[in-house]
């Protein structure tokens, strides 16, 4: 019982911190639409690099 009301507390100390502004569902698709498109574009520039580099590599061997 007493860690229920310890939980509880807890809790309401969560709820009483700033949160971000809540968007529209249709934003927060878009905006985490965009968020996975940068990282894949990331990866892939990432990618890219590697794969430069390892052929200046094997260039020098």
């Amino acid at each position: 019982m007493r860690g229920a009301a310890a939980a509880a507390g807890s809790n309401q100390g969560l709820a009483s911190t700033p949160r971000v502004i809540p968007l529209p569902t249709g934003c927060q698709r878009q905006l985490s639409w965009g968020v996975a498109t940068w990282v894949r574009n990331q990866h892939v520039y990432l990618g890219s690099l590697w794969a430069r580099t390892d052929a200046k590599v094997a260039a020098r061997n």
